[in-house]
């Protein structure tokens, strides 16, 4: 089936006509809201490309992985899942979104004659099975980011995309704009991605995020003029109410709360009341959660290829270190408090 799949790719970029004329081919920029699983919570961007005179349509993605993959899992896990670039009908890309209830929106890109020969080029290269696949890297190598360096390639004019959205944006400041009503998710993600997050983001790099790619298009101009001609939208899903109503009042920040309050109340009760056994159970809970958080932020530093979870010093206070404390928790007396 992968075979098929491979020479049906092959089969449709070779009947791409590379002698196109401006006017023969519209070429686009899809932008896809947020969905309601995590790993799509920060849209997606897919390139599509129409033939006006055969009528093929098609969306170049390349924000595809197969769980078919050999040691799926354990590959995801360190990072090494091949992600590669799919082609499909755009009937059935739209088909997928319309399910999930995600908003598509269409910018139509202004190239000329040239940049369209040079985009075929690159497409049929690009989509030919030694080439397709590519190491994903959230922070820099992505859906959107594979875009942007393509369009960044398609001309010898550089791309002016206008001035920053806002000033001093860091990584984890744009995942935070989009997890405002998932703060377990927030609070998970900062857990275990590392010091890199908070580095300033240029506005080329702000586009790893595809509701930044759409921002940074829609203003951006080659020579003085605008690099989008027209802006369609596809798909039309409102989900801001939705996403509200999924907010859960237990946050991070309250359950944090309730442990201090807690631990302060049984550390109390086991110097005056003389029942420290609940304060004894209480730091064997912290210590292996500690513990365990821990090891998980040694494996994706030092043992995975994630860059964004490389210089975590969250370590210096969630540490393995803190499993050496519970034989010595277990070993004392009752009076030893």
């Amino acid at each position: 089936m992968k075979k098929l799949i491979i020479l049906l790719i092959c089969v449709i970029v070779s009947n791409l006509d590379l002698g196109a004329q401006q006017d023969t081919y519209k070429v686009s920029v899809l932008t896809c809201d947020r969905g309601n699983d995590l790993y799509t919570t920060f849209g997606h961007s897919a390139l599509r490309l129409l033939n006006n005179e055969t009528g093929r349509d098609l969306v170049f993605n390349y924000g595809t992985f197969d769980f078919r993959t050999d040691n799926f899992y354990p590959k995801f896990m360190r990072g090494q899942l091949p992600y590669y670039l799919s082609v499909a009908p755009t009937d059935r890309f739209l088909e997928v979104y319309t399910r999930e209830e995600r908003t598509i929106i269409e910018q139509v890109i202004d190239l000329d004659s040239t940049e369209v020969s040079n985009l075929l080029g690159f497409l049929e290269t690009n989509t030919l099975p030694e080439n397709r696949e590519y190491a994903y890297d959230f922070f820099f190598d992505n859906c959107s980011t594979r875009l942007l360096d393509m369009l960044n390639t398609l001309s010898d004019e550089p791309i002016d995309y206008g001035p920053p959205k806002a000033k001093h944006l860091t990584y984890r400041n744009l995942l935070d704009e989009h997890l405002v009503y998932m703060p377990w998710s927030d609070f998970g993600i900062d857990l275990v991605i590392g010091g890199i997050a908070d580095q300033e983001a240029s506005v080329p790099a702000q586009m790893y995020i595809p509701s930044y790619l759409f921002y940074y298009l829609a203003q951006a101009n080659t020579t003085g003029k605008p690099l989008v001609k027209s802006t369609n939208t596809l798909l039309d899903f409102k989900k801001e109410a939705d996403l509200r109503n999924t907010y859960f009042f237990m946050t991070p920040t309250l359950c944090a709360w309730i442990i201090l309050i807690v631990g302060a109340l049984l550390f109390f009760l086991s110097l005056y009341g003389n029942k420290p056994l609940g304060f004894k159970i209480f730091s064997i809970s912290m210590s292996v959660i500690a513990g365990i958080i821990g090891v998980v932020i040694v494996f994706l530093w030092f043992f995975t290829n994630h860059g964004a979870t490389g210089q975590n010093w969250n370590l210096l206070w969630l540490s393995p270190l803190y499993f050496l404390l519970i034989p010595s928790i277990i070993k004392r007396s009752d009076t030893s408090f």
